[in-house]
């Protein structure tokens, strides 16, 4: 696999022009940083008094107070043949945006795959579908399958999700539960209420597919 990141981890202010409640070594990070462009954390930690450890720590209690972005990007030109795909996520107080981009010059069936640990809930109904069309999916059970256009939305334990695929396509979102794969491998975890876990599957058939992913927590 060729996955190639562009600028690993970016941070971005706002553009609000206030502080905010930081302290002084967030402060010391906050003037670092640029409100017109990305700056890579390797161009942020080499000028700080502190270490990479407190300085990616206090990047993140920026991050929860609203203060920053943080982007994470990467490139995956050739894993599938006649397929480059990009991803980005972008990560800022408590929203985290997911944009999965793929582009051919023929037609795929692609799956777009997030493995839950709690269970979706929807407020669109869907019907019950045997999956049978990989091996690895023959382990999924009880699915249902929705199909729509975009947005497909649900509520997984406090957190909300929305995904939406371009203007004119049509999506199949399918759920079920995966027994024997992490997060308890078949067995109860004190972390987990369930052995379970949940496969959502968002599939669209076309030449290119871009998929976002939010969540709000």
């Amino acid at each position: 696999m060729d996955c190639r990141p562009e600028n690993a981890i970016k941070i971005m202010l706002p553009v609000f022009e206030k502080n905010a409640d930081l302290t002084e070594d967030e402060i010391i990070i906050y003037k670092l940083l640029s409100k017109t462009m990305l700056k890579p954390i390797s161009e942020v930690a080499p000028y700080v008094p502190f270490g990479k450890s407190k300085t990616t720590k206090l990047l993140k209690e920026m991050c929860q107070k609203g203060v920053i972005t943080v982007e994470v990007s990467a490139e995956a030109p050739d894993v599938y043949s006649g397929v480059t795909m990009e991803r980005k996520l972008i990560l800022k107080k408590n929203k985290l945006t997911d944009i999965l981009t793929a582009r051919s010059d023929e037609q795929h069936l692609y799956d777009y795959v997030l493995i839950l640990t709690e269970k979706p809930v929807f407020s669109q109904t869907g019907e019950v579908i045997i999956l049978n069309d990989s091996p690895s999916y023959n382990y999924i059970k009880n699915a249902i399958v929705r199909k729509q256009s975009s947005p497909l939305s649900c509520k997984i334990g406090k957190a909300y999700m929305k995904i939406e695929v371009s203007e004119g396509q049509e999506l199949e979102g399918i759920t079920g539960e995966a027994p024997g794969i992490p997060p308890g491998n078949g067995s109860v975890l004190s972390k987990y209420d369930s052995p379970f876990c949940y496969p959502l599957i968002v599939r669209v058939k076309d030449k290119k597919l871009r998929i976002k992913t939010e969540w709000k927590f």
